[in-house]
This record gives structure tokens, sequence and C-alpha cells, in this order.
């Protein structure tokens, strides 16, 4: 017997929650246990790349690499060359690009492919749409990566009666920033997605409605929503305010904390999975260093060494 839909979704977000505990607990980890960590978790990655995916099994065997590999060995991958060996790339065979393809031209919410699968795209900014798979322990990964910025910006679970979190992103559920809402919303908090193409109007109605604690969307479209405020158009008052797919420019802040009197907070995402946020609002970004390895190289895709 097939396990029901909301029960998957239930456990994927149980799931989140344990794993949020673990993350919590490596923030005030020293800088050497985290890169301990780091490693061992490439070296499994790697491991199981070489083993398990025919385009890096025939690069090892092509370059006669062998273990212990470091990431260094391997070449940069690029969006284009990602999508155009996706279907040798993946570790499951089953994940063929045509079919991913058709699957997405339906999704319309949270659904699953072949029962465990969520099947995201980027946005294409960068000339090249992706496509992005997540299991369904790795999308618990995401659930927690996204409690953790919530109780970094002062929202933790259980600590007040459903907070409202309104997220003005996507109008798509291949998005992020419209599938992580959407996939909790299922108990800890109150999520609402309102669409970032909607008439602004559209958007100052609904805002007057729901009234938000917690406000996160481009700062493209908080600078919008702070004039209609200023205006008085708009009557809600946020505690918090979180902007990201965007810089946040020092001004834009500066405004937001005059009309609404809220703690803001930049935030940085990849649709890859691979989160950032502010400490202290202001001071620059804390990477989620436990949950991914960031490289640094050149115009060339070659690695610069460390303080370079």
């Amino acid at each position: 017997m097939r396990e029901p839909y909301t029960l998957r979704r239930l456990g994927d977000l149980a799931r989140a929650i344990a794993y949020r505990q673990s993350l919590i607990k490596h923030e005030c980890w020293p800088r050497a246990k985290l890169e301990e960590l780091q490693q061992r978790r490439l070296a499994r990655l790697l491991d199981w790349a070489t083993q398990r995916s025919p385009f890096y099994r025939e690069l090892c065997s092509t370059h006669r690499m062998s273990q212990p590999y470091s990431l260094q060995d391997f070449p940069v991958m690029d969006k284009k060359t990602y999508m155009k060996h996706f279907d040798e790339i993946v570790t499951d065979p089953r994940l063929r690009l045509s079919q991913l393809q058709k699957h997405m031209a339906h999704v319309s919410g949270d659904e699953y492919y072949l029962g465990e699968y969520r099947v995201l795209t980027t946005a294409g900014s960068s000339g090249h749409k992706t496509v992005v798979v997540f299991n369904r322990k790795e999308w618990s990964i995401q659930e927690a990566a996204s409690m953790r910025i919530a109780a970094m910006m002062g929202v933790v679970p259980f600590s007040m009666r459903r907070p409202t979190i309104v997220t003005i992103g996507s109008p798509s559920p291949l998005h992020d920033s419209y599938r992580l809402p959407l996939s909790m919303d299922i108990g800890l908090y109150r999520f609402h997605v309102l669409p970032a193409t909607a008439p602004i109007e559209e958007l100052v109605q609904r805002l007057n409605s729901l009234q938000p604690h917690v406000l996160r969307g481009f700062p493209s479209m908080l600078g919008l929503l702070v004039t209609e405020q200023l205006q008085g158009r708009l009557h809600i008052n946020p505690s918090i305010i979180g902007g990201g797919g965007e810089p946040l420019p020092s001004e834009l802040r500066k405004q937001l904390q005059a009309a609404w009197q809220s703690s803001i907070f930049d935030i940085y995402g990849t649709q890859e999975g691979l989160r950032a946020m502010e400490c202290n609002p202001g001071q620059g970004m804390h990477i989620f260093e436990d949950l991914g390895v960031v490289e640094v190289v050149d115009e060339d895709n070659r690695h610069v060494p460390t303080g370079l």
C-alpha cells in the first residue's frame, strides 16, 4: 500500500525538525571540527558519485583518478555542461531529463515525482535554466535550512502560535521561494506565498488581510511595499523582514527600519541548496558551511588559494 501523500509530507517535515536540531549544534563548533565534517561528507559524496554516476565514473577512468579524491581533482561543472549530460550525471537511472520536463509541465503544487522526488528549476538568470532534483531526505535538509534561517531571525517553531510568514516570490512551484513554504505549510508555521508578478494593488490588499509577522521578498519588491506603507495604502507591522534574491541596499534597509521598526535580514540562497544569511544585520553573510563547500575560482574556473 502506498504511503498517503499528506503522511509523506508530514514525514519529510518531521525529519527536517530533527535535522534542524543537529544544525543548531554546528553553530558553536570550532573551525577545525566544521572542516572535518565538510571533508568527511565531501569524501562520501565523491565516492558515491564516482560509483553511481556514469559521467563521473567515466571521468575517473579517463583521468586515472583514485581515492582519496580531492575537490580540485574534478573540473568545475557549469550549467550548460550539466544540462547537456544530465542523464549520465544523475545516479538514479530512472531520472531522465525528458521525463522530468514532462512532469514539470504539469506541477501545480507540492507533487512528488516517482513518489519520492521534488523537481525544481533555476531562474535562468545566468542564461541557462537547470533542473534540480531532491529526494525526500534531501528536501528535508532544505526545510531544516529554512527553519534555521527563521530561527536566526527570531522565529522558532513551537515558541509562538503558528506565526504568519508571507513570502513574495516566484509564482511557480518549480522555484524554491514558492515550493519550500508550500511543503512546510502543514503545522509549524502559517505560510503564504504571494506572486511577485501580481499587481501591487492586489499585494497590498492581501497583505492588509494577512497581517504578516514575517515578511520576505525581493528587495525591489520590498521597496515598492514600503512606499505603499508610507503613502497610507498598506497597513502592516511585520516584526521581521527578510530580503533575498537580490542585493539589499543600505538605503533600502534604512527605509524599511524607519517605516516598520523591524529587524531586517539579508538572505542568500541557491536553488541547489547552499544558504547564507546575516548573523548581525549589515555585518556580512554567515554561510551554512555544514551544508556545502564553497570553492573560490578565477574567471577561467581555476581554483584560487585561500586569501587571494
